[in-house]
């Protein structure tokens, strides 16, 4: 198994997700959300 970490979708190109599995966690928007969701 191979894992690689991508910090933003602008270091990536369509061309290397091409037949991959790609996991999205995206934590800083999620909680960012709820923050605003609570004010």
């Amino acid at each position: 198994m191979r894992i690689s970490l991508i910090p933003a979708v602008t270091y990536v190109n369509d061309d290397e997700l091409k037949g991959k599995t790609a996991v999205v966690i995206d934590v800083l928007r999620a909680t960012s959300v709820m923050t605003t969701a609570i004010i």
